[in-house]
C-alpha cells in the first residue's frame, strides 16, 4: 500500500550523494596509505646503499690513491659496485690532471666479476672490452 508521505524517497538523493562522497573519501585514504607505504618500502631499500656510499665518499681520496686497503670494499659485492660507479662518474668529470690517476685504476681484464662493458661498434671488430677493478693497479695490490 503506497503512503502519499514516504520518508525514504525524499532523501534518496540526498543518500545516494553521501555514498558517493564516502567512496571517495576511502579512495582517498586508501592513496595516502599506499603512497606512505610505498615511501616507507623505498627509503628503507635505499638506506644501505646510501649508508655505504657516503662512508666510501668520506675514504675516497685513499682508495684512489691506495691507502685503503683494496679488501676493505673489494670483497663486498655492493661496496665494490659501488665503487666502480663513483669511479666511473669521476672519471667522466675529471679535469686533465685527474684523469691519468683515475685512469690508472680500471685495467683490462676478461675475468672480472663486476665489470663495466663497453661495447665496440660491430663493424669495427665488435668484442667487448671489459674494465675492472679486480685487476686492479700495482699501488693497490699491497
Amino acid at each position: 500500500m503506497d503512503f502519499a508521505f514516504n520518508p525514504g524517497q525524499e532523501f534518496a538523493t540526498a543518500r545516494l550523494i553521501l555514498k558517493a562522497i564516502l567512496l571517495s573519501l576511502l579512495g582517498i585514504f586508501h592513496l595516502i596509505a599506499f603512497i606512505a607505504a610505498r615511501r616507507w618500502h623505498r627509503a628503507r631499500y635505499f638506506r644501505r646503499p646510501s649508508e655505504r656510499t657516503l662512508a666510501l665518499r668520506s675514504q675516497w681520496n685513499g682508495i684512489i690513491d691506495g691507502t685503503v686497503c683494496p679488501r676493505t670494499w673489494r670483497l663486498n659485492r655492493l661496496d665494490c659496485e659501488l665503487v666502480e660507479a663513483m669511479l666511473l662518474d669521476s672519471i667522466e668529470a675529471a679535469n686533465a690532471e685527474q684523469l691519468p690517476g683515475l685512469l690508472a685504476c680500471l685495467v683490462p681484464a676478461d675475468y672480472s666479476i663486476f665489470a663495466f662493458t663497453r661495447l665496440a661498434a660491430p663493424w669495427a671488430g665488435g668484442n667487448a672490452v671489459h674494465w675492472s677493478l679486480w685487476a686492479a693497479p700495482a699501488h693497490w695490490r699491497r
